[in-house]
């Protein structure tokens, strides 16, 4: 475990190295010194399905050429309540550092497993109920853009150290917002690579990879990590910056699975891609 995790820390600082401090370079008003603004997401899944609604609050301080802030950010979808707060430094204006803890409650809708080895598809959980249970995460993420003209290249990875209050001889839980099994206490990742067309103030057209894996204790894990790629488009209906509706926006995106132990052919078609729509609202309190 000790080296899966100097792997991932080797991997983020070698990202900061790469911060584009050439950005940095716009003064701040003292108008925009502080901010407190709000933020609502609704999102309909599919392979795997759900419905969850993201509000959150934050506050914002700018100074000189850096900005912080803390959220407060509730996740409740149909199967799980999973409060959180995050702290995040932007050291240079594109480059974030987030840092956060989420408390998750599962209504009936955590799935354990004896193994990693075990099946935990989406026929084998059809037939069996899941955990009322809690569980703790602890996340660390690292974001950096590349703006060029009207491109937009964006990189985002999460480092997640997880634990699960369990009984009995479970080893690994199923996750649906990861959509892989998960150690009972143990660390996991996710990456997600944009290269994006901002083709007006209210249309962008992009390109998602998204790459995640658990670190499970075994030598040959048939789960591996799981890959998955796929366009992704975003319009915005309303703007008034600086109002309480600041804008409404939508976006879909549809990523077809290019690895994974049960949605490439085994239990899924590989035709079936990983989708989401959704909806955000954001609004300016102070």
């Amino acid at each position: 475990m000790a080296i899966y995790l100097q792997k991932c820390l080797s991997f983020m600082i070698f990202f900061m190295i790469l911060i584009p401090i050439a950005y940095a370079d716009d003064e701040v008003s003292e108008e925009k010194l502080h901010q407190l603004d709000y933020k609502n997401t609704i999102v309909l899944k599919g392979n795997p399905s759900t419905l969850m609604t993201i509000p959150s609050l934050n506050y914002s301080l700018h100074f000189s050429k850096m900005k912080a802030g803390i959220s407060f950010r509730p996740l409740v979808s149909i199967t799980q309540f999973r409060p959180g707060i995050d702290v995040d430094f932007a050291p240079f204006r594109y480059v974030k550092i987030v840092a956060g803890y989420e408390r998750a409650f599962y209504f009936k809708s955590l799935f354990s497993y004896g193994s990693p080895n075990s099946d935990w598809s989406d026929s084998s959980r059809s037939r069996s109920t899941g955990l009322s249970t809690t569980g703790n995460f602890l996340n660390a993420t690292l974001q950096i853009e590349l703006p060029i003209d009207k491109f937009v290249f964006r990189n985002r990875f999460k480092l997640t150290y997880a634990t699960f209050d369990m009984e009995g001889t479970a080893q690994v839980v199923y996750d649906e917002l990861l959509d892989i099994p998960l150690p009972i206490e143990g660390l996991s990742y996710t990456n997600e690579t944009d290269a994006l067309y901002i083709s007006s103030p209210k249309w962008v057209f992009g390109l998602r990879y998204t790459t995640s894996k658990a670190f499970v204790d075994l030598n040959d894990d048939p789960n591996g990590s799981t890959h998955r790629i796929g366009p992704l488009v975003s319009h915005v209906f309303y703007t008034d910056n600086g109002g309480f509706v600041d804008s409404i926006s939508g976006f879909i995106l549809l990523n077809w699975y290019i690895k994974h132990r049960y949605r490439t052919g085994l239990g899924v078609s590989q035709l079936l891609p990983y989708s989401a729509i959704g909806f955000s609202i954001t609004g300016t309190l102070l």
